[in-house]
């Protein structure tokens, strides 16, 4: 039994270095503003606030919220309904979805052929880059969405192999729910068959735009059918498109250039080159079998070159950019940085001996090793890591003002997303800062005031960034 975790050594090391890495932002309370979002607007539809075509945020931001596709928010609620309210929830989804993407990215390595106890070259890449370990503990969309991006490309290399036409309709079904999920971004696989034809010549030119375009109907049949039977998705995917398609591209601007998703990239990637650099100079004896293998590996190389490119290179149409906007390309330069390095360790042992206690053990040891990171990562979750003293003030609000209650805010909290986001998901307490009427409370930063002052006595709590004042006399009584 425990020879045959001998394998998974190196997979139970990278493990232990993800949590390490993103153990405390993982499971301790406090998470970047569209995370918390996203985590509310699916625990309300979990609890019956807004429904799958109409996700609901908050009575005063997004009451109706289609800034996004629902598919992953509806994903998200499923795990709500089952497990609770947790903050908890969200964090385990998110990472259950890194998981399955590691999983897929496994199937594509060992689908073109390379060994299984090898794949863990390719996590290795994908583990490197910053953004990825951050998505992870944020709960961003794009995790879901790498999930049908790469089981898009899974089942289109299947399809080389069998050349049925089930393959690109799955594969066409795949990218309808990454449509679902995040929009035209899911869209990158599409051009799966041009880089093959131009890398591997395999197919003809013909073919490519046969296979192309049956590709893009198989995605589109799915989505003109939910748009003509369904007025509510119609409704909702047709505000989307408006909000944050038209929108983006006409009024929105987040960089100063089309290029800083370029630049981003490349930031991103530092790590990986250095890692390939530090290997090459460790195994340079092995050159001689990298001249030999990459002519083998060079075009499935840039295939995935091509298909990561493919889901960067489209941002620049906007200039409202963020680099997580690339993480479902980062799956596919890990694989093709894991094809280029690969032959500097296809043959390598490890340097203990045979019957030494580290090697004969190495399976369980690393597996030990794991298990402690996880149990000490997790024990992170009665702590608060991020917006510590936001958070605090929040809970202290929340456990004093009902659910569902609307708090008065100046203009100058009206911009402050977090604290919009942390009320909607752990009270669901609504934030105005426009109201037609005096509500019961007024919020502000701690050392200011109600304009009407004498309207109000302080709430009397112990907070720590803001001061809550509560009417005199209560309009409605």
């Amino acid at each position: 039994m425990l020879q045959k975790l001998k394998p998974y050594t190196a997979f139970f090391l990278l493990a232990s270095i993800l949590f390490a890495a993103s153990g405390r932002a993982l499971f301790s309370d406090g998470m970047f503003m569209d995370g918390t979002i996203y985590a509310a607007v699916s625990e309300n539809m979990a609890n019956g606030l807004g429904t799958f075509w109409q996700p609901h945020l908050n009575q005063t931001l997004y009451p109706e919220f289609y800034q996004h596709p629902p598919l992953a928010l509806g994903l998200q609620a499923l795990a709500f309904k089952i497990f609770g309210s947790s903050f908890l929830v969200e964090r385990f989804y998110s990472l259950a979805t890194f998981i399955l993407t590691g999983y897929l990215l496994i199937l594509i390595w060992m689908e073109i052929g390379k060994p299984k106890d090898k794949a863990w070259i390719p996590l290795l890449f994908w583990f490197a880059n910053p953004l990825v370990i951050w998505a992870v503990a944020n709960n961003m969309l794009e995790n879901t969405l790498q999930i049908f991006v790469l089981a898009s490309v899974l089942v289109l290399l299947k399809s080389l192999k069998t050349k049925t036409l089930f393959w690109i309709i799955l594969s066409g079904l795949f990218l309808f729910l990454g449509l679902l999920t995040k929009g035209l971004v899911a869209l990158s696989p599409l051009t799966f068959y041009f880089w093959y034809w131009l890398f591997k010549r395999e197919i003809s030119f013909y073919k490519m735009i046969i296979n192309t375009g049956l590709l893009l109907l198989f995605t589109l049949i799915p989505l003109a059918l939910l748009l003509l039977l369904s007025e509510s998705a119609a409704h909702a995917l047709e505000s989307y498109f408006k909000l944050q398609i038209v929108n983006s591209l006409k009024e929105v601007q987040t960089v100063s250039s089309r290029f800083f998703i370029v630049g981003r990239l490349f930031n991103e990637l530092l790590a990986s080159f250095g890692i390939m650099l530090l290997i090459i100079l460790i195994f340079k004896k092995n050159i001689k079998q990298f001249k030999t293998d990459f002519q083998k590996n060079k075009q499935n190389l840039y295939l995935f070159l091509g298909l990561g490119f493919s889901g960067v290179l489209p941002i620049m149409i906007s200039l409202k950019q963020s680099g997580f906007y690339m993480l479902p390309a980062f799956p596919f330069f890990a694989l093709a940085f894991g094809l280029l390095i690969y032959p500097f360790l296809e043959n390598t042992k490890p340097k203990l001996k045979k019957q030494s206690f580290l090697y004969q053990n190495s399976g369980i040891l690393s597996l030990l090793l794991l298990l402690i990171v996880f149990s000490v990562t997790i024990s992170f979750k009665n702590t608060i890591g991020r917006d510590k003293k936001m958070l605090e003030d929040v809970y202290s609000i929340s456990s004093s003002v009902s659910n569902d209650e609307i708090i008065d805010i100046p203009r100058n909290l009206a911009q402050n997303w977090p604290l919009h986001a942390y009320f909607a998901r752990y009270s669901n307490i609504s934030l105005d800062d426009v109201p037609t009427q005096a509500h019961q409370f007024y919020l502000c930063n701690k050392g200011d005031f109600p304009l009407q002052k004498e309207s109000y006595k302080n709430a009397e709590l112990n907070l720590k960034k803001f001061s809550l004042f509560k009417l005199n006399q209560h309009p409605d009584n």
